[in-house]
């Protein structure tokens, strides 16, 4: 029994070192106190503390809900769901440097371009290392796939796809034989707690509580509230399992016969990692589906390995929680997509070793981590609602990350934060970006650099707009550039606050030549009471209107976000702040409403996003 709840334990650090179990959560018919963690006593009492100073503040609280037994159960025991290459035995070959993969192959072939393999799994134990898979067009319904083997740098392993629209590879399985069981709503055996199901592609809203994270709370509230409890609450565009009867129950949109659709169930805790795998890459794939949040843990479609990943032209949609998950060093992600994925699109973790605690604050440390994300798309994540402000959204970086570059991407309409380093170390580069519509766009929170570290976060040259709460946040964080952004109509535009924050401090940001406007509650809010300090803004422009709308300027000292100036000219009477600042009304270049691109008479040039 103890050796299953300290693996339980591992399992929820696997990803958020700070989900570890709370005192009196249940995990396999038994509590779990602090002293059954296995660290010392003063160990504990760092963590109590940075439990208070907000810092794990991912935990979730004391009072979560007992699990149920179903749920309870060790994850790495689960039965898995065979391949079909570990279904018959195969005679084992020789390595071979190129081998072929095609829906209508064989794994008893020999992998060649005439007589391809029918899995991924087969070429893996087949390829050498530093070797190249070709995967046709097709669906390959495969999961928990591991690269053993890797390449070098001159000379990769390659999983070669036809396309992410072209190949995919899914941790799905089809649910055919639906009976009506009554009214609209249908019924089939099935033997997986599926928490996604998908019709003709699109996610149907799960009902009653299936996860661990359904008894799992943040803040007194559940992380992902349940909807329903049983068939009897099925909807329109719903589906319900029941694990005692083992039956799967859905009831389409429009009434329809799910035999009629293609009726996908999530039933593979991954689709493919490769944790001590380096120099490796993925081309022209589309990852879909995945069911490891059955338990209550985070998981993911893809994970990156030791060092020297690159994902190129691929796709990451739908799985139960988050797309990719990043650790390690040197990798590249370019031209991918992130789409409807449960939790978040990209999660990275920044920690050396992910099942020990956090070190105290002023011991941390980590080698620069030289990861690039360019030119992806985000979109449309946290499709099953999970908490925001515990962790949501599009890009969630934590902890510990250091020298990471977003660059070049749209990350839009994320129920949650656009792009959100937290926990993180310096020289973050986030520059090029859209990011709308999400709740809040870009933030920089209880973050600071390392000697060496250029910068803590610069954020530059980004089109920031529409997003519900902050376009900018620092919060609670140091040596943030925020500079020749075009942050335009959020909640509040630029916010430098978060505090307090008790260890974190909020000190010596800058925030310069950015194009600010149409702020709903303000363009600015700066906090400068206990902790903060040596905050400066100089040469932004705000952005009137003709019926005399002035910028909307709060210098703080309390929690709240009170308008204090409405003038520049005030403000920098009463504090120093905005020296070259202006306010002025401004007008769009012709048809540039959306990129925000100002014609060259305008008074704003060189001020906001440079477009070129």
């Amino acid at each position: 029994m103890k050796r299953n709840n300290l693996l339980s334990q591992s399992l929820l650090r696997f990803q958020f070192p700070f989900l570890v179990p709370s005192q009196n959560i249940h995990l396999n018919n038994s509590m779990i106190g602090p002293r059954k963690l296995g660290i010392s006593l003063a160990i504990g009492a760092f963590a109590l503390l940075f439990a208070w100073f907000g810092f794990y503040k991912l935990a979730p609280d004391q009072k979560s809900l007992p699990l149920p037994s179903h749920l309870q159960a060790d994850i790495a025991a689960t039965p898995e769901k065979p391949s079909p290459a570990t279904r018959t035995n195969l005679t084992p070959l020789a390595q071979a440097p190129e081998v072929y993969v095609a829906p209508n192959g064989n794994d008893a072939a020999d992998g060649s371009q005439q007589h391809p393999y029918l899995t991924l799994r087969r070429a893996l134990q087949r390829v050498t290392a530093g070797g190249t898979i070709h995967l046709a067009a097709g669906t390959y319904r495969e999961g928990e796939l591991q690269i053993t083997r890797g390449g070098t740098a001159q000379q990769p392993l390659i999983l070669q796809g036809a396309g992410p629209e072209k190949t995919f590879l899914k941790g799905s399985a089809e649910i055919n034989d639906w009976r009506v069981w009554r009214d609209n709503i249908w019924q089939a055996p099935w033997s997986t707690n599926s928490q996604q199901l998908f019709m003709d592609g699109q996610p149907l809203q799960q009902v009653g509580s299936q996860s661990g994270w359904h008894f799992r709370k943040y803040l007194g509230q559940l992380i992902l509230k349940p909807v329903g409890e049983t068939q009897e609450d099925l909807t329109p565009g719903s589906f319900y399992y029941d694990h005692t009867t083992q039956t799967m129950y859905c009831q389409l949109p429009d009434g329809a016969d799910p035999n009629a659709h293609l009726m996908e169930a999530s039933v593979q805790k991954f689709v493919l990692e490769g944790p001590e795998a380096a120099h490796v890459r993925l081309q022209g794939i589309g990852f879909a589906h995945s069911n490891g949040s059955e338990k209550g843990v985070p998981s993911y479609l893809v994970q990156l390995g030791a060092h020297h990943w690159t994902a190129e032209d691929c796709n990451f949609d739908d799985g139960d929680f988050m797309g990719l998950k990043i650790t390690g060093d040197n990798h590249t992600v370019r031209r991918c997509q992130f789409r409807r994925n449960g939790d978040s699109g990209i999660n990275m973790n920044g920690q050396l070793d992910d099942q020990q605690p956090l070190a105290p604050v002023a011991t941390r440390t980590r080698a620069p981590m030289h990861i690039l994300i360019d030119s992806c798309t985000v979109t449309d994540n946290n499709t099953r609602r999970f908490m925001a402000i515990w962790h949501a959204g599009g890009i969630k970086c934590v902890p510990l990350c250091r020298d990471v570059t977003v660059r070049n991407c749209v990350v839009k309409r994320n129920r949650g934060n656009g792009i959100w380093f937290d926990t993180c170390f310096g020289d973050i580069t986030i520059e090029n970006n859209e990011v709308s519509e999400n709740d809040n766009g870009i933030m920089y929170e209880i973050s600071y650099p390392l000697p060496g570290d250029q910068v803590g976060a610069l954020i530059r040259n980004n089109l920031v707009t529409n997003n519900k709460k902050h376009g900018i946040y620092i919060s609670a964080s140091s040596a943030a550039v925020v500079e020749h952004n075009t942050v335009w109509h959020n909640w509040v535009n630029v916010c430098l606050h978060g505090m307090p924050r008790k260890v974190f401090e909020l000190k010596n940001n800058t925030v310069t030549d950015n194009l600010i406007g149409e702020g709903k509650h303000a363009d600015m809010i700066v906090f400068t009471g206990e902790k903060a300090g040596d905050n400066v803004l100089k040469g932004n422009y705000y952005a009137t209107d003709a019926q005399h709308r002035q910028p909307l300027i709060g210098i703080v000292s309390g929690k709240g976000y009170d308008i204090t100036h409405r003038t520049i000219e005030a403000l920098t009477r009463a504090t120093g702040q905005e020296a070259g600042g202006q306010a002025g009304t401004l007008e769009w270049q012709t048809g540039a409403e959306v990129t925000r691109r100002l014609p060259a008479s305008s008074p704003a040039v060189g001020k906001g996003r440079q477009l070129p």
